[in-house]
């Protein structure tokens, strides 16, 4: 459990490559870096301290689960959603990229704004969307 846990927790990591290949000025990335990894390792800590504490060792996987009253629920979650659509977002675009330069590499489709290349960009964003509603249903 607390190996998944960490990989959940950390697993964004994946995504800088990318963030770096898209930087006006990829040499400041460390910095960048450094200032994410200590506000989320703040972050984490402080709502893992304080779910620990109001839910007891025994609360439920996401913690909000744990509420009691079912509208705190609801309104946590609401709270949870857009996060969640921004990060599959991200995770889709980064994803959506690696294929994209798979199938058209450097034709003049993968730069310039042809039906062809919005097209292919079109369908794998959709395609990996539906896969994961599929997958998440």
């Amino acid at each position: 459990m607390l190996i998944s846990s960490i990989t959940f927790l950390w697993i964004g990591q994946i995504l800088y490559p990318s963030f770096i290949a898209e930087m006006k000025e990829p040499k400041d990335f460390p910095k960048a870096l450094a200032a994410l990894s200590i506000l989320e390792l703040i972050l984490f800590s402080v709502v893992a301290a304080v779910g620990y504490n109001y839910f007891g060792q025994y609360s439920t996987a996401p913690s909000i689960g744990s509420l009691l009253e079912p509208w705190q629920r609801k309104s946590a979650f609401a709270f949870v959603l857009v996060p969640t659509v921004i990060i599959g977002a991200l995770y889709a675009n980064v994803a959506g990229k690696f294929i994209f330069k798979r199938l058209l590499g450097n034709s003049r489709h993968a730069h310039s704004h042809s039906v062809v290349g919005w097209g292919t960009w079109v369908a794998i964003v959709v395609a990996f969307w539906a896969i994961a509603f599929v997958l998440g249903k």
